[in-house]
């Protein structure tokens, strides 16, 4: 395949064609329609369900019953108590809920109609977005927000000391911490919604949460004195868009109109003296040919050419021999501080390069060791093309050539109550001396060889041990840290916590076949480091990596990937062990097409940023931060977000100390701002909008029987077109700003345009982890998810809600095609200004047995289209082929200005 494109794709991109869906054929597809039909939920009896019936708080908020016992609170409230209205749990009070809800069609104080709102709420109304109770709403009441201690230092001190319990606690609320105003949530404050909007101000604490429910929620009000109306942030994404470069005929450019109608042009500047792809390289360009493969080690050889300070003198292109295979082994008995591995040393650099080809000519590196492959640093205008990247085979017959263990196959064996080993396939091609440096695990499917449709494992010592994130203490490995140590073919936990902890989780799936991923540190095949801008990545494939497999970030611009693979090779089961490809921290100019990834371990691509907190406020203007994410420089713009990511404004940064900083993060630093924010806190987290990248193509992209989701986007002004998504354990494309994984920004102005997707997000696990809805891997079961996911821990309780605040604005879905395995086909929620259109849904699936108490909206339903905190959305020309059930749903106590163009879609003129 050529170098570029041909002239058509490169300048005649403004305006892309589409498929013709209207074309196709349409037998046994219906107009998609809104609709609040749900499955039913199951219960044994509606009138115990833990929504409507807690036996302690039945008995501690009604004390007059005088009720002892659980089992007397039973009795009295089926016998007595549903019928005569009283409310048995903080989640549901049926007069509230007929006063709320007048379509049921049930009066207040008619015999039997709070028996009929208790049935119908259990059956349908939970899972139509039906509020059970408006004092207990979510969005007003957060236990772990209303006890933490810098809140609510009295009940706090009184819930850890044991005086009140989770009870006590709701009871609370609903008894004395409404009329006192305090602080309940994230997401509202009674007095500070009260001092926002006057007609409010007036109102007691109760009639203004009231207010909030039944009318100022549907009207966009804000429920926190500091957030930014969503129109600032808005426009400040749309400072953004515009190109940043000047394109030159032989750069790779990239043009089409936006969801927000506006033209983007994608630029990624290739070597000044390149010319047209069919000519050749002009007499002044010096190639150096690297000699072939030496049959034994060829790292010395390479290293002449791509050394650590910089590219060979005078070679403008560097080319391997023909079709060869390169074997690359590090220095042999070196001393800790100079060992390559745990030094995290590449093999090999291209460093201070300007102009710059290195061309594999079809050969292929073989490294062995558990490092970077290619670092790519402080260099411009550079291509890598033509090239195969592998690792050596574990059990290689030549021993210097031997390469790690990435992952393996095997059984889950229990050791008794609550502890479980593997025994590896006998086929495991284990090496000499391995050291089982955990980082996943996953159900597997022999049969099919991939993760198991019910992969309810996929956790690894990281998660709550420890294993690869606290081995590389001052670059030494720590064995006493490993989760689980190698015996004659099994592998056992170890007697440390990682290990009791890796334990208990294998316990829990006896017999069952586990597919095991090894990382001994957080190494990549090509990485395109911190200062490089402008790289390009031709032809190439990538078999195999330590730990991801292409990367780029840390404020670097411009990447091209055109015709990459991954796959792996050897027999290995998966291509990377964590994300294909990652690219957190770009400022922007991405393309990549006519590429074809399968086998990852998580996420293909990853096309984010990171945020930091707010550590030490100073003054209006000036504060401490840290976090993961690149150092800022002067003229940066910081856009700030609370607890909840909601956007509260943005300033442009005036200095930082100490001066003179590297792009990497080394710690905290000082940052002082053009001009005083009132907003300033610690807690509150700070994205820098030069970091999150902007201006993405991605086109022709095939991406299949994979771990983990296929693209996770935190951007903006991107496109993606005419790609395939298929058996996908997760979802498809997602874009998540999470408060638990401190990553990713909301997503605007995206696009993603002719699109096919099957049996995707096919192991509904990620949906509904624990009892109550927290998951340490943030997910939505939908093809297409966009939301916001907020953590929170105390006290060992976890809570995980859905943030509603929103950042997800000019949003056009169009084109696609939708067959999910598990949920819908697209679910959005704290969205502004979408368009979904000319789309196709064959069937659609619920989510099976969603929590009862934390169960997202839609989660119980069999939907194309799931809307919650949905602000001016339009569906037309949609069909779906499963008429009956598979249909759009809002959530209309939080969603507004929802419109199907039933007219157009039903045929009429």
């Amino acid at each position: 395949m050529n170098r570029f494109l041909s002239a058509w794709f490169l300048f005649g991109l403004l305006f892309v064609p589409s498929i013709s869906v209207e074309a196709q054929n349409e037998e046994g597809y219906r107009p998609l329609v809104l609709s609040d039909a749900v499955i039913p939920m199951q219960s044994k009896n509606p009138l115990t369900d833990p929504r409507i019936f807690n036996p302690e708080f039945y008995r501690k908020f009604n004390p007059g019953l005088g009720l002892s016992s659980d089992a007397e609170a039973i009795t009295h409230w089926t016998r007595n108590g549903a019928n005569h209205c009283l409310r048995a749990s903080f989640y549901f009070f049926a007069p509230d809920y007929l006063k709320r809800y007048p379509d049921l069609g049930l009066q207040p104080g008619v015999p039997g109609s709070c028996d009929q709102a208790i049935r119908q709420f259990v059956t349908y109304g939970f899972n139509q977005g039906r509020i059970g109770g408006f004092d207990s709403y979510p969005i007003f009441f957060d236990f772990n927000y209303y006890v933490d201690a810098a809140n609510n230092p009295d009940l706090s001190s009184a819930y850890n000391n044991g005086t009140l319990d989770q009870v006590d606690i709701q009871i609370h609320w609903l008894m004395h911490g409404i009329e006192e105003r305090r602080a309940a949530s994230t997401f509202f404050n009674i007095g500070e919604y009260q001092a926002r909007y006057p007609d409010a101000s007036e109102l007691s604490a109760e009639k203004a949460l009231y207010q909030y429910v039944t009318q100022g929620q549907a009207e966009r009000r804000l429920g926190r004195r500091d957030w930014a109306d969503p129109s600032e942030w808005n426009a400040l994404v749309a400072t953004f868009q515009r190109s940043v470069v000047t394109a030159e005929p032989n750069d790779v450019v990239r043009r089409f109109v936006a969801a927000n109608g506006n033209e983007t042009t994608v630029t990624v500047k290739s070597p000044k003296w390149l010319r047209s792809p069919d000519e050749p390289f002009p007499a002044t360009v010096h190639v150096c040919q690297v000699p072939p493969p030496s049959g034994n080690n060829d790292w010395s050889t390479l290293t002449t050419y791509l050394t650590p300070n910089g590219v060979k003198s005078g070679c403008d292109v560097v080319r391997l021999a023909p079709n060869a295979i390169y074997h690359l082994v590090l220095p042999q008995n070196v001393p800790p501080s100079q060992n390559y591995v745990l030094n995290h040393l590449p093999f090999l650099q291209i460093v201070n390069a300007q102009d710059f080809v290195f061309d594999g000519n079809g050969s292929t590196l073989s490294f062995t060791g558990s490092t970077t492959g290619i670092d790519i640093y402080n260099s411009q205008r550079v291509i890598v093309e033509n090239l195969t990247i592998d690792w050596g085979n574990p059990v290689a017959s030549h021993p210097l050539w031997r390469g790690p263990l990435f992952a393996v196959i095997g059984a889950i064996v229990p050791d008794g109550s609550g502890s479980a080993h593997i025994v590896l396939d006998s086929d495991s091609p284990i090496p000499p001396g391995f050291q089982p440096y955990i980082y996943a695990f996953n159900l597997w499917n022999r049969e099919k060889n991939e993760g198991a449709a019910d992969d309810y494992l996929n956790t690894g010592p990281g998660d709550q041990g420890c294993d690869i994130y606290c081995l590389n203490s001052g670059g030494q490995q720590n064995p006493s840290q490993q989760s689980m140590q190698l015996k004659e073919g099994s592998l056992y936990p170890a007697s440390n916590a990682a290990g009791q902890w890796v334990a208990s989780q294998l316990a829990a799936y006896p017999n069952r076949a586990v597919l095991v991923r090894f990382q001994e540190f957080a190494a990549v095949a090509i990485q395109d480091d911190y200062t490089t801008n402008d790289l390009e990545i031709l032809h190439t494939t990538v078999h195999a990596s330590p730990y991801m497999g292409i990367t780029a970030g840390q404020s670097t611009r411009g990447l091209a990937l055109i015709d990459v693979r991954e796959t792996p090779s050897q027999g290995r089961p998966i291509s990377t062990i964590a994300d294909g490809t990652h690219f957190t921290g770009m400022s922007g100019d991405i393309v990549v097409e006519h590429s074809d990834f399968e086998k990852e371990g998580d996420d293909v691509m990853n096309i984010t940023t990171v945020w930091d907190t707010l550590t030490a406020v100073n003054s209006g203007d000036s504060f401490v931060m840290s976090g993961g994410d690149g150092n800022p420089n002067k003229g940066d713009t910081l856009a700030f977000f609370d607890e909840s990511m909601a956007f509260l404004g943005s300033a442009k940064v005036d200095s930082v100390a100490p001066a003179n900083l590297p792009p990497w993060p080394i710690g905290p630093v000082t940052v002082q701002l053009d001009a005083a924010r009132s907003f300033l806190k610690p807690g509150i987290h700070a994205v820098n909008m030069n970091h999150a990248p902007s201006r993405v193509y991605i086109s022709d992209v095939d991406i299949h029987d994979k771990l983990g989701r296929g693209i996770l986007i935190g951007g903006f002004h991107m496109l993606i077109r005419n790609s395939h998504f298929r058996n996908i354990t997760a979802t498809a494309i997602a874009s998540i700003v999470s408060s638990y994984f401190g990553e990713s920004v909301a997503s605007s102005d995206i696009a993603i345009r002719d699109n096919t997707m099957d049996h995707t997000n096919y192991v509904p696990k990620l949906y509904q982890a624990s009892a109550d809805g927290t998951n340490y891997y943030p997910e939505r079961n939908a093809s297409i998810a966009l939301f916001a996911d907020i953590f929170s821990n105390y006290n060992n309780t976890s809570n995980e809600v859905t943030g509603i605040y929103p950042g997800f604005q000019q949003i056009e879905i169009s084109g696609n095609s939708f067959d999910s395995a598990t949920g819908a086909g697209i679910y959005l929620t704290g969205t502004k200004n979408v368009e979904v259109n000319r789309d196709r849904f064959t069937g659609c699936e619920a989510v099976p047995d969603a929590d009862l108490l934390y169960s997202y909206f839609g989660s119980g339903s069999k939907s194309a289209v799931v809307l919650s905190f949905a602000d001016t959305v339009s569906l037309i020309h949609d069909r779906t082929a499963d008429a009956a059930a598979c249909t759009a749903r809002t959530d209309d106590s939080s969603s507004r200005d929802v419109l199907i163009d039933s007219k157009r879609d039903a045929g009429e003129n």
